[in-house]
């Protein structure tokens, strides 16, 4: 059944659309509406645009979306479900959305009304992306067959071709031409009109995930350590910069320059002609997707559940955003909002203490979903497809945020009576929904003192105090833990814990590991903290 999941906190709501001049995304955006659905595989590919709406293929249904409330214009089918699964993606070209299925088929359907035109069954199950080249719509299939049908009808076009070794499952077009590459490092291009080979480049160190993208009529890719220029035309070679890192999926392209991952989740950038911008790469964490430019922007989607806009003209990371799972329940399954840790019992020590009366926490769970695919850009709103078959849609016009963020106390129980000697860890979690959390401005004071902290990229703070680590114990006495948290948009929450600290009292330690039985002592462990305190993994 769908859901349209609209924030209902005070200050993100959905607003009068107004005219901007310019429609670009250059910083951090508030989140206006969230859509989400059910899937029994993560949704993939990218959202497609046509006029005020947006389209998404999601489980085993096609969707259309008004771009600025997320309510519903039309799905296909109306009524029960196909077999299959959508399980990458649509495309829109020339009032169609083409989607491929699971199931082998190919759905041609109508953009205004969510009919279908017509439906290609596939000899075999479809492995690559679909595109369309002239006329036609070219694939992949699990035989490593090139299959072209006709735009129009959907009935084949040509006799299928065969290659001979492996073909990677993402492919592209470049006017009638299909471009695909090899597990043995071939690139071809493919002419659909005459189902044959136009030209053929041999490259090394292909990877099958991805690994080029085109722009207007150059080719960019990654090979290896090398990011390669070709001519889309010929194949033939314009340049190649060699930066002596192994570089990951496909590189993002536009009219001012090139963006590359590496495996090690550093971002470098390209001016056109090839020459790095900046003497280093940006550090952004484990990607997920390849980059994408947005506007004059850059996207990286990471492991941690966030996405990361850097600025190609300073190298910065400008705004970072954790997307919180729709739900979580006992099987990790994402359906509702997530709850939070539940309090702590008293007197336990898991961290090197003595046995304790019995703690019934355990550590923070990940608390966050992963983008699927890349997202997309259209005027001032960004959309996202998520992987718990969710669509957020952030407008910095549409979502208005401000409410500061929350904060809260996970472990100890705040109130208690404690040893503030160590070992000793004191958790919390921060949240912003609407606009997400500058993990800069996180600050920590005890009774006046600043403490050193680290921050998750979920929003779990822990405050750890160890023998001869940086931060002292606390004294005898009532103590006041202040937490301060600013999000992109500058609204400031501070929050104040208090405690009474006796010192002659076990040592609190940490929450448990799962699994660990809460009335033993353990040694260092808990919380994983980590992320050096920022929101985009580093």
């Amino acid at each position: 059944m769908m859901r349209l999941i609209l924030r209902a906190l005070p200050a993100i709501g959905v607003l009068a659309l107004t005219g901007s001049a310019i429609a670009d995304i250059t910083g951090p955006t508030p989140l206006a509406w969230r859509w989400a659905e059910s899937a029994k595989i993560s949704p993939t590919g990218t959202p497609q645009f046509n006029g005020e709406n947006v389209i998404v293929a999601v489980g085993g249904r096609i969707y259309s979306l008004n771009k600025q409330s997320g309510n519903l214009n039309w799905r296909y089918p109306s009524g029960e479900a196909i077999a299959g699964t959508f399980d990458k993606g649509c495309i829109l070209s020339g009032g169609v959305v083409l989607a491929s299925a699971d199931d082998k088929s190919v759905y041609a359907i109508d953009v205004n009304t969510g009919d279908l035109k017509w439906q290609h069954l596939a000899s075999e199950p479809i492995t690559s992306n679909l595109v369309v080249t002239g006329r036609n719509i070219a694939f992949i299939s699990n035989k490593q067959t090139i299959n072209v049908i006709d735009f129009a009808t959907g009935g084949p076009v040509g006799t299928p071709s065969k290659e001979q070794t492996l073909i990677h499952d993402d492919i592209a077009a470049f006017g009638d031409q299909m471009i695909y590459t090899t597990q043995r490092g071939r690139m071809v291009s493919y002419d659909t009109s005459s189902n044959r080979p136009k030209w053929d480049q041999q490259l090394q160190g292909l990877k099958p995930s991805g690994n080029f993208s085109l722009f207007n009529d150059r080719i960019y890719v990654n090979s290896s350590t090398y990011l390669i220029c070709l001519r889309a035309s010929s194949g033939s070679a314009v340049w190649q910069e060699n930066v002596g890192r192994d570089l990951l999926g496909k590189p993002a392209a536009n009219e001012n320059g090139i963006a590359s991952l590496t495996s090690r989740g550093e971002l470098y950038f390209f001016n056109t002609t090839g020459k790095l911008m900046f003497g280093k790469p940006t550090p952004v964490g484990v990607p997920v997707s390849s980059p994408t430019f947005l506007g004059n922007m850059v996207s990286v989607s990471t492991a941690n559940g966030a996405i990361n806009l850097i600025d190609p003209k300073s190298a910065t990371i400008v705004w970072s955003y954790v997307i919180a799972p729709i739900t979580t329940n006992s099987t990790g399954s994402s359906n509702a909002a997530a709850p939070a840790p539940g309090g702590a019992g008293e007197g336990g020590a898991s961290l090197g203490g003595a046995p304790g009366a019995g703690q019934t926490n355990q550590p923070p769970a990940r608390d966050y979903t992963i983008v699927a695919g890349e997202p997309a850009q259209s005027g001032n709103s960004l959309f996202v497809l998520t992987r718990d078959a969710s669509l957020l849609m952030f407008d910095k016009e549409l979502g208005v945020d401000l409410t500061p963020p929350t904060i809260d106390m996970l472990w100890p129980t705040p109130g208690n009576d404690i040893a503030g000697k160590a070992p000793l860890e004191m958790i919390f979690k921060i949240e912003d929904l609407g606009i997400g959390i500058d993990p800069d401005s996180v600050k920590v004071m005890i009774n006046g003192k600043e403490y050193v902290h680290r921050l998750s990229n979920d929003g779990f703070l822990s405050i750890l105090i160890v023998t001869r680590g940086a931060n002292p114990q606390i004294a005898n006495g009532r103590a006041t833990v202040s937490i301060t948290a600013t999000d992109w948009l500058g609204n400031t929450k501070t929050r104040d814990f208090s405690m009474k600290i006796d010192n002659s009292l076990n040592a609190v330690g940490s929450p448990p590991k799962p699994g660990a039985n809460p009335n033993n002592g353990g040694g260092v462990g808990g919380f994983g903290g980590g992320g050096g305190g920022r929101g985009d993994g580093r």
